[in-house]
């Protein structure tokens, strides 16, 4: 089973993988007397030893020593590796599951304990229990690196294990996976666990239906893994695991199990602690569980109007704003969107839960490759007082390009929930937009959308400016020049000399609506040209400035 380390140690391992693969070629051609176990480089030629004290064993750099070990049921053990000079020593040391010669025990292999020897450590000692009622067989691996040769002493000990002969908790005996307790919904608590007396859980998903488990009555160190799988499936197979999450402390933590299919799912859940070698404590914890059960709490299981559209290829097409979608964590929303040719889409996503953002990417194709990734949503503003997130990209091509809309699922914590619902507002405009947006009285940023003729003479364009605050005197102004933002009463003018002013009007009920027709200012539109626009708005606040600015739009016209 994987000890749940923290992202750093899986950095570390991941460098101590390329450090291997490294440091090999020397390895072959450095002298480094063997001792007398081996070779014991691997599962294979893994040398079995009794329990005590072996000295003056030998492994070279770049070389791994493997050693298979048996300790007696309801025992400990402890291995302590002394290395008297470690002083540009950088090593690995780790006790692993036995899984028998066809075990590859290598650095992909998931450690039960392990501890870094690095740069003057002498001495290192990691344990693990066996199980309560039968003996079990370990592997213990030591890997050197940057020396010539390291000379070391290992000393396997049983210790009888601390953590059994406590009285039996309400579910036990549960500490087989073949025979499990079954976990009714509620509080449950004054529950006991370790190592070598594991928990074992059975449940039963009805269609649809949303489980919770969270941890309860943790201390602040203590750790503790949750693990699930469907029944059928080798309990313990890590690669099988059907939910998981570990839970440090007492941190609002817990796994959701979700059923979404049309036939009832039976579950085996396992509660195991997670030592801390460093310490060497954590081998015991007492807990308790909450277990909370809610049928198709979003409405994942039923669907919004676009399932399935879980994967890219089953991408469901779309035009407009849409309402009361539903996703959860293990269902993934794909959107095909069309982005006219010069235009701009522009995506908001919303929970209607809770208002917060709910983060989107955009993509041109389904190869997830770099080349195929256009944008993703980031916060306007930059800042964390509005709950909003934008997504938007401008299609430069002259002609219409198909992109496809990926609206993640929930990604917060155990308290954020499993699934969500949402609202997405799809708008276009034409052009590009730009130029730093502050939120005015309404607070929100003012936005410019443009739609209609961009040939001059032809039609006529139109151009809005909102959400504004209402019946304000506003004015639209245009530009073939750009200037970097400078700050202008409360917002930013991006607009260059020299500006033409088109006639001033009022925001009505918060948008200002100015249409171009060719005639009058709008008359200086050639075809050809590239004009940016961009809208000025009263908005008196007390102590500031009494005027506006919306974002900038580049429009060509071709």
């Amino acid at each position: 089973m994987t000890l749940a380390r923290s992202s750093r140690v899986a950095t570390l391992t991941r460098s101590l993988c390329a450090l291997a693969a490294l440091s090999l070629a020397p390895a072959l051609g450095q002298q480094c007397t063997p001792d007398p176990l081996e070779p014991n480089d691997d599962c294979a030629t893994a040398v079995t030893l009794p329990l005590g004290l072996h000295t003056g064993l030998t492994v070279p750099d770049g070389g791994v020593d493997v050693f298979r070990v048996t300790i007696p049921a309801g025992q400990r053990l402890v291995a302590t590796v002394t290395v008297p000079n470690s002083v540009n020593l950088f090593g690995l040391f780790r006790i692993l599951e036995d899984q028998g010669p066809s075990g590859n025990c290598g650095f992909a292999d998931p450690s039960l304990a392990f501890e870094f020897v690095e740069l003057g450590v002498t001495q290192v000692s990691l344990a693990w229990s066996a199980n309560a009622t039968a003996a079990t067989s370990f592997l213990v691996r030591f890997d050197t690196f940057f020396v010539a040769c390291t000379t070391y002493d290992l000393d396997l000990a049983a210790i009888p294990e601390p953590c059994l002969g406590g009285p039996p908790d309400a579910f036990e005996p549960n500490s087989d996976c073949g025979a499990p307790s079954a976990l009714p919904l509620g509080l449950h608590t004054g529950l006991d666990v370790s190592i070598a007396d594991r928990d074992y859980y059975s449940l039963v998903l009805q269609p649809g239906e949303l489980v919770s488990v969270s941890p309860v009555g943790l201390s602040s160190l203590d750790v503790l893994r949750i693990s699930a799988w469907d029944i059928g499936v080798t309990c313990g197979d890590p690669n099988a695991i059907a939910f998981g999450t570990t839970v440090y402390g007492d941190s609002q933590q817990g796994v959701h199990l979700f059923n979404p299919t049309s036939a009832p799912r039976p579950l085996l859940l396992e509660v195991a602690p997670v030592p801390i070698q460093e310490l060497q404590t954590g081998f015991c914890l007492s807990y308790g569980l909450d277990v909370q059960g809610q049928i198709d709490p979003c409405g994942v299981f039923i669907g919004d109007p676009f399932e399935p559209n879980d994967f890219c290829g089953s991408a469901a097409p779309i035009s407009g704003s849409q309402a009361g979608l539903s996703l959860s964590r293990h269902d993934f929303d794909w959107f095909g969107v069309q982005v006219p040719a010069r235009s701009t889409v522009r995506v908001l996503t919303t929970s209607t839960g809770t208002g917060e953002p709910r983060e989107a990417m955009l993509h041109s194709g389904c190869n997830a490759s770099p080349a195929d990734f256009l944008t993703s949503s980031f916060h306007v503003y930059f800042d964390q007082t509005d709950p909003r997130q934008f997504l938007s990209w401008t299609n430069h091509a002259a002609f219409p390009l198909n992109t496809l809309l990926h609206v993640l699922s929930p990604n917060g914590g155990f308290q954020s929930g499993y699934c969500d619902t949402y609202d997405l507002d799809l708008e276009f405009t034409l052009g590009q937009p730009f130029c730093p947006l502050e939120r005015n009285s309404t607070g929100e940023g003012a936005r410019l959308v443009a739609s209609g003729s961009t040939t001059p003479g032809v039609g006529t364009l139109q151009v809005s400016a909102g959400p504004l605050p209402p019946n304000r005197t506003a004015m639209l102004i245009m530009s073939r020049t750009e200037r970097p933002a400078t700050v202008f009463g409360q917002g930013f003018l991006c607009l260059a000399s020299p500006i033409v002013r088109l006639p001033l009007g009022s925001t009505g009920t918060g948008t200002l609506v100015t249409t171009l027709d060719w005639t009058g200012a709008s008359a200086a539109i050639a075809l050809g040209d590239v004009w940016s626009f961009q809208s000025w708005f009263r908005d008196p606040l007390p102590g500031q400035p009494g005027v506006h600015t919306s974002e900038a739009l580049r429009v060509s016209f071709p």
